[in-house]
């Protein structure tokens, strides 16, 4: 690990040196902060994590917000744990250093020895996990193929229900949708818009959410488990909801809000 990821920022407080020690035997992605939000130290799978496929690692004077989508939403969420003193559970949207999006799971709380750091721990529930997960369904249909040679008539009967049913592709579609729910969109943001285009469907209204953090469509797409292809469609049919005359002037319109 660099310097900066052992020492350089948590030297200068002693208390931290055992946290840091701590902090890297953990098996998900974490980090700790302080409540202005400067990483004070990180371990090495959520260093993996916000490098991506880039060789640039800057956490050195990284910030939290820095990368999180939403620097407002940022600030709430260290506001909130700061304030709640136990764990907080949020999904929310990072944007690593090779610009690509991620949709994770964090869990958060402040220390009760030191109130004024906290840790964060973060798994991805982005499309690299949906393509894991669909391979790993390919291999086990696989798998179970192969058996029918060797089944009785009811047995088959039974194979067929199995292949047929897709029950881990169908979760994992449930679980999509979830991801895809406003709850990853601050909601005063959702509020803002929904104030301006009363007339949207949900869908519609977390589509404009996405895009207001200048998120592209293939970004949304990745992180909605959506075709690209739906979601152009999406965009034009609620362009044609509003007074805008052209895709280029709702974005603006959607980029400048706060």
């Amino acid at each position: 690990m660099n310097s900066f990821e052992t020492d350089t920022q948590i030297s200068t407080f002693p208390s931290l040196q055992h946290l840091n020690s701590v902090l890297q035997l953990l098996p998900t992605s974490a980090l700790i902060i302080d409540l202005k939000g400067n990483i004070h130290a990180i371990n090495q799978q959520a260093i993996q994590f916000f490098r991506g496929t880039s060789q640039a690692v800057w956490f050195e004077n990284a910030t939290i917000g820095s990368l999180v989508l939403d620097l407002q939403r940022s600030l709430d969420l260290i506001e909130e744990i700061s304030l709640k003193k136990e764990f907080t559970e949020k999904k929310i949207l990072f944007r690593k250093f090779d610009k690509s999006v991620a949709c994770v799971n964090l869990f958060a709380r402040s220390f009760n020895v030191e109130p004024c750091y906290i840790l964060i721990q973060f798994t991805d529930i982005s499309q690299k996990t949906k393509v894991l997960l669909s391979e790993l369904v390919r291999t086990l249909r696989q798998e179970v193929i192969a058996l029918k040679p060797y089944l009785n008539k009811p047995g088959k009967e039974l194979l067929e229900k199995i292949l047929n049913k897709n029950t881990l592709e169908e979760s994992w579609h449930d679980r999509s949708n979830l991801e895809s729910q406003i709850e990853v969109i601050r909601k005063n943001r959702i509020a803002s818009i929904i104030q301006l285009f009363p007339q949207l469907t949900n869908a519609e209204i977390t589509l404009c959410g996405f895009l207001s953090l200048k998120m592209t469509i293939d970004e949304i797409a990745c992180i909605t488990g959506k075709t690209s292809n739906s979601l152009h469609v999406s965009f034009h049919r609620l362009l044609k909801k509003t007074s805008f005359s052209t895709g280029k002037e709702l974005l603006r319109k959607l980029e400048s809000m706060g």
